[in-house]
């Protein structure tokens, strides 16, 4: 999203406004994959999250192109902006790029609820802030292209839903969810994005990506430096696949096996009933756990271990239990719906975690002793293993 066109409510003028709205130019190559599965495996101390490379991204966009910057004054957007010459310090004093900014990023309320955390806009505009990524509820344009409108709530301005809407949000979350579930999250994609991670670090630090001033960096470096970062592109696929160097023969190899559809086998699956504290940095010490049960014909990295978690986008919370609605008779007014008002039938827990295990040798000798380890490591951690 390039651009994003809505009314901002303020006093009783409706002023439309354009709003560049970057929150997906940040993406690495193959989306998530980039920065759910490579870059905690390659880099875990580096805390990146795409939303700060859009901002960064944009920043670049503006400071680079200098006919972008008179186009957004044209819309009334950074004014207090130079023409000519912006450096990244002019923007700390620019609150029409400070509110985009907190648009992508999304920060999030104080815990007291009292301090208004934004600099962008004023509390009175905190509706806002829910457009883009909302942190209260979960549903913003990722999910629904419209809403309603904007009631006074005790807690403030909040983007409203009319109340007989109540059973659409949770259709909304129930579709969402079924579709990781059958297709977003499936063994096969992803097993498909282990594979492709694999080769992105075995080739990581073969990779080198020109940045600012001619520096260089590696696949995971890149993320340090904007004009790195924006030169690489889900063409580092055929860049890998087409490589003649001997240093990259490992990830070459992978990505051969991955167009010849020769994927690592699926071992198992399990779904623990209580919320294990498990991410996908811990990956590499659970595939030491898994090997020890057959240490004379497996090594740690033949196996791959997958985190699968799925909720319905409010981590365990009901999201539509934070959702302000408003009703016919007073539409200026939100109120809450509770979940049992809605129905008795309603889920009582909206988020559930799945730990996958792959074995990167397919021959049948060696799966047989992957079931055995994966059948061991759910004994020895209370887990049962799932027949989905």
């Amino acid at each position: 999203m390039l651009a994003l066109t809505f009314r901002e409510f303020a006093s009783q003028q409706h002023k439309q406004v354009l709003v560049p709205v970057s929150s997906h130019t940040g993406h690495g190559p193959f989306s998530h994959l980039f920065d759910g599965k490579f870059m905690p495996l390659a880099a875990p101390d580096k805390e990146f999250e795409h939303e700060n490379a859009s901002v960064e991204m944009l920043e670049h966009l503006i400071i680079s192109d200098k006919g972008l910057i008179k186009q957004m004054k044209n819309y009334g957007l950074m004014k207090n902006l130079p023409d000519d010459n912006v450096t990244s310090e002019n923007f700390e004093s620019c609150n029409d790029f400070k509110f985009i900014k907190e648009m992508i990023v999304g920060c999030p309320k104080d815990e007291s609820g009292r301090k208004w955390p934004y600099k962008g806009r004023g509390e009175e505009k905190s509706f806002l802030y829910e457009i883009v990524a909302n942190k209260i509820t979960g549903i913003d344009v990722d999910k629904m292209e419209y809403f309603a409108r904007v009631c006074d709530t005790p807690d403030g301005k909040h983007i409203s839903i009319r109340d007989k809407e109540v059973w659409n949000m949770y259709d909304l979350f129930y579709t969402r969810y079924c579709l990781h579930q059958r297709a977003y999250q499936h063994k096969v994609v992803k097993v498909i994005e282990i594979m492709i991670a694999d080769a992105l670090l075995k080739a990581n630090e073969h990779v080198m990506i020109e940045g600012k001033h001619g520096k260089t960096y590696t696949i995971s470096g890149s993320v340090d430096d904007i004009v790195a970062y924006t030169n690489l592109t889900d063409n580092i696929f055929q860049e890998i696949l087409q490589s003649t160097d001997e240093a990259m023969k490992p990830a070459r190899e992978i990505l051969n096996r991955l167009e010849c559809r020769e994927l690592y086998a699926f071992v198992g699956q399990t779904k623990p009933k209580v919320e294990v504290g498990i991410t996908e940095k811990d990956c590499p010490k659970l595939q030491g756990e898994l090997a020890k049960f057959r240490p004379e014909e497996l090594k740690p990295e033949d196996f791959r271990v997958n985190i699968i978690c799925m909720n319905y986008g409010s981590k365990d919370q009901n999201p539509v239990s934070k959702l302000w609605f408003y009703r016919k008779t007073a539409p200026e007014v939100g109120i809450k719906i509770p979940q049992d008002q809605v129905s008795l039938m309603l889920p009582r827990e909206f988020q559930e975690k799945f730990i996958r295990v792959y074995c990167t040798k397919t021959d049948q000798e060696s799966l047989r002793a992957a079931e055995h380890c994966f059948e061991q490591w759910c004994e020895e951690k209370g887990f049962e293993i799932s027949e989905r």
